[in-house]
């Protein structure tokens, strides 16, 4: 029996259909379709004119890229006889769309083609584009010339959507993002005023429209094994360019001997009003991903474990308030443009590469405004032990103290010119000689060498009666008895 072609679509639901160049007709959702999200499910249907057709569905987040398929159904055997005697075979298939496009905030996009054989199917926009269809072929048109005719003029694209999640862009007050259901809620945010604060958790946190927040922000990479190059918990702040508080960032080892690499995603930040923290337990620890920041007003410190690090964090660090850093054993990259330093630099631990083999970190340091404080600081590498470090330091204001670094067997640091306020040089046994001839101690500074159990107490004496425009007190104690 001939079936009228509006049953036999209605019995089908929403359509999408071949080109007048297909061996038949494909359905699926109407074009402009709202999804309430991304990851539901959808159900395409719709028909072919050959029984047991395979249909291919693809999706593109982009009308004219590259459609990738996501999803395959067959026709049936049991045609649809339609006024015309053309006979209709359906298929269905229920999936979850991927590709899309844009964000869950702004809203998403994703664009499906349906394919019979090689051809591109033809989309329609409401019911009332099916019924059109319909009364065309109870006219007398052909069914196919009837469905091109009454299709969508997004053909052969069907356009899904997803309407903007609609989460708050701003907020005051503080917040804490330990669940999901934390990130869902502000995964829109633009502007914080106040602290953020993601502590330690498995959860993955994603706040990519978050551009600035007023107070401080502190970050936990949670490692997720106990291996030795464990993977850590994903903290999205892609787009923050302003922290007007303080920023820590902290990875605590789960296993003292492992190796670990963070990448903390926040090469955007600008502009930070207070102090930097970093702290990463661990053997090996390689630090990046904060670039962009030129000048820090506040005070750095950064803290890692017994083994290598890497401070590559901070490649375009040109100032800072103060520098703290307790470092484990090799020092590789990092702060290679810091030029200025307000107040003290503090560094203990970690072993320095010899200058002349291209590997002093701090090469660029000129200016210290405070104390300068270098211990426990092997130096080493091809030119060691006879090879200067900190070359290009020419000024601190307050004291210079070297104190218990193996390695070079006098003082070579700093560049041609050196001034500091005061000098200590303490419990270094690998001094045998003063050296120093580049340093200039401020009139009225202190000069202080004591328990450097190889180097003579003669030759300290020596040194500061030679040191230019000085009339300090000499300390002098503790160091070897000639």
């Amino acid at each position: 029996m001939s079936t009228p072609i509006r049953n036999g679509w209605a019995a089908a639901g929403p359509l999408v259909v071949a080109s007048l160049f297909s061996s038949g007709c494909i359905g699926a959702p109407y074009t402009d379709t709202v999804l309430a999200n991304s990851g539901e499910s959808v159900r395409f249907s719709g028909f072919t004119f050959t029984a047991g057709q395979t249909v291919s569905l693809r999706s593109s987040a982009s009308e004219t890229g590259s459609f990738v398929e996501f999803a395959t159904a067959v026709t049936s055997v049991s045609p649809i006889t339609l006024v015309n005697g053309d006979r209709l075979y359906s298929w269905q298939a229920n999936a979850v769309v991927p590709g899309w496009g844009g964000t869950a905030c702004e809203g998403q996009d994703v664009y499906v083609r349906a394919y019979a054989g090689p051809f591109t199917s033809q989309v329609y926009d409401d019911a009332a584009s099916i019924n059109c269809i319909s009364d065309a072929v109870n006219d007398g048109e052909p069914t196919l010339v009837a469905m091109v005719e009454c299709a969508s003029e997004d053909s052969p694209n069907l356009h899904l959507s997803t309407a903007p999640l609609g989460g708050p862009t701003s907020h005051v007050g503080d917040i804490t993002i330990t669940t999901p259901a934390d990130v869902e809620d502000w995964a829109c945010l633009e502007q914080l005023t106040g602290d953020l604060s993601i502590p330690d958790s498995t959860v993955d946190v994603g706040l990519p429209h978050l551009e600035s927040v007023t107070g401080d922000v502190a970050l936990t990479f949670t490692r997720l094994s106990n291996v030795f190059l464990p993977e850590l918990r994903g903290i999205d702040l892609s787009a923050l360019e302003t922290i007007g508080g303080s920023l820590a960032i902290t990875s605590p080892a789960t296993n003292p001997s492992q190796n670990v690499s963070m990448n903390v995603g926040l090469d955007a930040l600008a502009s930070l009003g207070g102090d930097l923290t970093i702290s990463a337990g661990g053997f090996g620890v390689d630090v990046s991903g904060i670039d962009g920041l030129t000048t820090l007003p506040g005070a750095l410190s950064i803290t890692t474990g017994n083994g290598d690090t890497g401070l590559f964090a901070l490649s375009g660090l040109v100032s800072a308030g103060s520098v703290h850093l307790d470092l484990g054993f090799n020092v590789f990259g990092g702060l290679d443009v810091l030029t200025t330093v307000t107040g003290d630099f503090v560094m203990n631990d970690g072993n320095i590469y010899a200058s002349d083999i291209g590997g002093d970190n701090f090469e660029t340091l000129t200016t210290v405004g405070g104390d300068f404080v270098l211990e426990n600081a092997q130096i080493w590498g091809p030119g060691a032990p006879t090879s200067t470090i900190f070359v290009g330091l020419t000024s601190v204001g307050g004291t210079l103290t070297y104190r218990n670094n193996p390695g070079n067997p006098a003082l070579q640091f700093g560049a041609p010119s050196l001034s500091v306020g005061g000098l200590e040089v303490e419990t270094t046994p690998a001094l045998t000689s003063v050296g120093g001839s580049n340093i200039t101690v401020a009139p009225s500074g202190t000069v202080e060498f004591s328990n450097n159990v190889n180097l003579c107490t003669s030759a300290v004496t020596a040194y500061a009666a030679t040191l230019p425009g000085w009339s300090g007190m000499l300390v002098n104690l503790g160091n070897a008895a000639c």
